[in-house]
């Protein structure tokens, strides 16, 4: 009896290793498991299937044929080095423009990017917001996010207008972005990601940013809704600088300014290969709260403009369709400092003197220069 319960314990072992040896032979590579290291062809089909499960033009015609050719073209090849220019244009068709391979660190320039935002209350109530791109680890994008977030907080009760400058955000972690920003935004569905026909929700909820990039959790949730918030956006703007962009957008107090942006409205999954190269691919498209499909077009500016911080101010400020000016053509003004300028009216409602510094009117009695000074007209001596 004993016997049998050992030959049966036996044939039980070997038939578990005899399974899972051929899982990870076959399905390993998914996980990132390998027995041994794979060929050059090896690492190339292994790439493949992921781009077809995965690629946001898996389904195209294409597709298919860019995948013969690739694999044929991998035949040649005797390093994975050779394999990363034929990876990276299988890459461009099966998920298009925001899709390409990641050299090993190491072998290219490090791409980490850990820019700070700013966030400064200007005399006149206005908050100027800067969001730039952002790639680091979660350390990283909760100081990022909180360096916004506290601004809003201690200012909460003086803020009577925001301008959010996501000009120049390249992209990277949307996670840290929406949480600095997220006491402006109301809680629940902020955009979806459409995958292979589902919808995958990012989402607020308490101070909890989740569903687009790293998930950001900010401490005493607080709101600060319903006063106007400007965006800056220009053809620089793209991927999770869009992204975040599409949380605001649809809003009934927002407005967006300045010109279009580069049109990488997509999710991206990163996949590692066998030797740490990268493939940075498309799965699915961006869509706002109105429903509207982003992927590779731009997004359009509310207001298109060449300065769209000064448009943006005087849309705050309540005097974006005044037909006539609001202030004299020509005014001296002096700041509490005793600092004494000679300001010229534009056509476009600013005010400019003859050392090229800007100055938006408030309609009664100040004038505001780019870094929130205030200054008034001179008073001419009896």
């Amino acid at each position: 009896m004993k016997k049998i319960i050992k030959t049966v314990l036996i044939l039980a072992l070997v038939l578990i290793i005899g399974v899972g040896t051929f899982f990870v032979l076959n399905y390993g590579s998914n996980f990132g498991i390998y027995l041994r290291k794979p060929t050059p062809q090896e690492y190339v089909q292994q790439a493949i299937k992921f781009m077809d499960s995965q690629g946001i033009y898996s389904g195209e015609a294409e597709w298919k044929t860019v995948r013969e050719e690739t694999l044929q073209k991998s035949a040649d090849i005797g390093s994975y080095e050779e394999a990363y220019p034929l990876l990276d244009d299988a890459l461009k068709t099966v998920g298009g423009k925001h899709s390409k391979l990641l050299a090993p660190k190491g072998k290219e320039d490090d791409t980490t990017s850990a820019q700070t935002p700013e966030a400064e209350l200007r005399s006149d109530g206005i908050l100027m917001i800067h969001l730039p791109e952002f790639t680091g680890d979660s350390k990283a994008g909760d100081a990022y996010a909180k360096t916004v977030y506290d601004v809003i907080r201690e200012n909460v009760n003086q803020i009577k207008g925001v301008i959010l400058d996501l000009r120049g955000n390249t992209g990277g972690d949307m996670g840290p972005m929406v949480a600095a920003v997220s006491p402006l935004l109301e809680d629940g569905e902020l955009m979806n990601f459409g995958i292979k026909g589902m919808l995958r929700p990012v989402t607020l909820e308490k101070g909890c940013v989740s569903g687009g990039g790293s998930t950001v959790t900010m401490e005493d949730p607080f709101k600060l809704t319903g006063i106007p918030v400007a965006i800056l956006q220009d053809e620089q703007t793209a991927s999770s600088g869009e992204a975040t962009l599409l949380c605001f957008r649809g809003l009934d107090y927002t407005k967006t300014f300045g010109t279009a942006t580069a049109g990488y409205c997509s999710c991206n999954n990163v996949i590692k290969l066998y030797d740490g190269a990268s493939m940075l691919l498309t799965m699915g498209t961006d869509i706002g709260r109105t429903g509207e499909e982003f992927c590779e077009d731009p997004i359009e500016p509310d207001v298109a403009s060449e300065e769209p911080e000064s448009s943006a101010m005087k849309w705050i400020l309540g005097d974006e369709a005044d037909d006539e000016p609001i202030g004299p053509d020509i005014v001296c003004l002096v700041n509490l400092r005793g600092d004494e300028t000679t300001a010229y009216l534009l056509a476009d409602g600013t005010y400019m003197d003859r050392v090229d510094r800007r100055f938006t009117y408030n309609g009664t009695d100040a004038w505001f220069d780019e870094n929130g000074v205030e200054w008034n007209e001179a008073v001419s001596p009896n």
